[in-house]
């Protein structure tokens, strides 16, 4: 699950970026320089969130959440695609981080009459 989640997060992000570039600078040209500030950005937390998919799954749950609906708010519905792959592989980072089983106390197994 973890290596899907980093496979989609990665395409989620790497999509993102020329969608960002585009988008971000007819935005800037356009409007407000915030979001397009925001939205070149957001492929950088993207890509670092689906790098930590492998070690830290919940966290990196976070960051591919908050890339994809950044992105939505940044871009609106021109940034959907890049945030539907990103959000999803956040659902599944997330839920590769409630299947780590905890973690058990060592059983130490000593031989009859030993001492502790």
């Amino acid at each position: 699950m973890r290596r899907s989640a980093f496979t989609v997060g990665l395409i989620g992000g790497i999509l993102s970026i020329p969608f960002s570039l585009v988008l971000g600078a007819m935005g800037a040209l356009a409007s407000s320089a915030t979001l397009a500030l925001l939205a070149l950005a957001l492929p950088i937390v993207g890509l670092l969130g689906a790098s930590l998919t492998l070690s830290k799954p919940a966290t990196a749950a976070w960051l591919l959440a908050a890339a994809g609906v950044g992105g939505l708010l940044a871009l609106q519905l021109w940034y959907i695609l890049p945030a539907a792959l990103l959000l999803i592989a956040a659902l599944m980072s997330w839920n590769a981080a409630r299947d780590v089983p905890a973690t058990q106390p060592a059983v130490v197994d000593r031989p009859n009459g030993a001492s502790q």
